[in-house]
């Protein structure tokens, strides 16, 4: 009795959804998308490329076996099935694949060919693209790793120009050690995480303090590089990074994280007070422009990290950082009118963060509760207010409990007069 198996063992295997089949033939159409374009009156054609484009990839393929009825119909399964698929290809290897619109699978059985039944379908490699908006946070942290780019470079020119060297040096001089001063108050007067900040940034800050002495080779790009890394420590001092290896004498702490809501205090107030200290003579005004630039991009970094409560929080935190940016995007479009070349692009970058921030935003806005306001008609205890609000939660109660206390700062909860109460809805 002849094998039908042994007949076509030359056949090579592959699996669509995880049901195996012997392949006859494949093949697929490979170009680019050229649109031809004709115009009344003009004999000759326009054609325009619209770039790469894959057709479908066209299988033949052969289910084989005493069972190939049941192979058949679990293939038919898999065909009517959501996609995408697993393609394991002979030739082209495994990938994912949708099947090609329009063609629908077509399986054959006949009663020449008993215990074979053959296939044929069309398929396209599944290439999901990211959806826009979807990652916000990531487009924003890009934006700022430009911005903070841009303005180093900008102070780094303005260090060191043509004409003048020696004076923009000595100048540079008296800028490092007084935004030391600048940034050590900003530092002391955040009550909360004073100490967390000064251990993340000592060691940047310190070399404002003692600058060189004497310009050496790339003297700019370093003191550009020193400036940025002090407003970067500060608001890095929130994340601050675990320790890579353990202590010869035991487990090795990671350091104590700062709030974020405090090293964005300490960067707004350092802009605050770094806003005169450039001066009107070059290269002051440039510097204050690209440092303003550089700080206010660690605040939206820094407070990136907050974990806000309410869609009230959000958007006064955002309204802080936008009247910023404002400010920032106005110094740096006066600059660019006369050093285009240096300010245009950190200019840029600020609209363009703006526009990134204001997209984080509102994605992160419209995940949080907002906060209502509850007018109390007679007094009721904070308890009732809780059960009221979050009654069909109890594992929420005590929480929403412990908000309204906090929140409204109520010295006796059990007794809250009548009034408005702030709730989060």
């Amino acid at each position: 009795m002849i094998d039908i198996a042994s007949l076509y063992s030359t056949l090579l295997t592959a699996t669509f959804g995880g049901v195996p089949f012997n392949v006859i033939d494949t093949s697929q159409e490979v170009g680019r998308r050229v649109q031809r374009f004709v115009y009344p009156g003009i004999d000759d054609a326009a054609f325009q490329d619209l770039g790469a484009d894959d057709g479908p990839i066209a299988i033949k393929g052969m289910l084989i076996g005493d069972d190939y009825i049941a192979q058949s119909r679990l293939l038919r399964a898999v065909f009517r099935s959501p996609g995408p698929y697993t393609l394991v290809h002979p030739w082209l290897g495994s990938f994912k694949v949708v099947l090609a619109p329009g063609q629908r699978p077509r399986i054959s059985l006949t009663n020449h060919e008993l215990r074979i039944a053959r296939f044929e379908l069309q398929v396209l490699p599944y290439n999901p693209s990211a959806q826009p908006g979807l990652d916000t946070l990531a487009k924003l942290e890009t934006q700022l790793e430009a911005l903070t780019a841009d303005a180093e470079n900008w102070m780094a020119n303005a260090m060191a120009p043509a004409v003048e060297a020696l004076a923009a040096f000595g100048f540079v001089q008296g800028y490092l050690t007084t935004m030391y001063g600048v940034f050590s108050s900003a530092i002391s007067a955040v009550t909360g995480s004073a100490t967390e900040i000064s251990a993340a940034v000592s060691g940047d800050l310190s070399l404002l303090q003692t600058p060189t002495t004497a310009p050496s080779a790339n003297w700019a790009a370093t003191t550009a590089a020193q400036l940025a890394a002090v407003p970067l420590a500060i608001a890095g001092a929130a994340t601050p990074p675990v320790p890579a290896a353990v202590a010869a004498g035991g487990v090795t702490s990671p350091a104590a994280a700062a709030d974020p809501s405090d090293t964005v205090m300490v960067l707004l107030a350092a802009i605050a007070g770094a806003a005169s200290v450039g001066g009107n003579t070059p290269p002051g005004p440039a510097l204050a422009a690209a440092m303003q630039a550089v700080m206010i991009g660690a605040a939206i970094s820094a407070a990136s990290n907050i974990i806000y409560d309410s869609q009230q929080a959000a958007e006064a935190q955002a309204a802080i950082l936008y009247a910023a940016l404002d400010a920032a995007i106005h110094a740096a479009g006066v600059a660019a009118q006369t050093d285009p070349a240096n300010a245009a692009p950190v200019w840029r970058d600020l609209v363009a963060t703006k526009a990134a921030l204001s997209a984080d935003m509102n994605s992160l806005v419209g995940r949080l509760p907002a906060v209502v306001t509850i007018n109390l008609f007679s007094t009721t205890s904070a308890w009732l207010l809780a059960q009221y609000i979050s009654g069909d939660t109890p594992g929420e109660v005590f929480a929403t409990y412990q908000d309204i206390i906090s929140r409204n700062g109520i010295f006796h909860p059990a007794i809250i007069p009548a009034g408005p109460v702030e709730v989060l809805n």
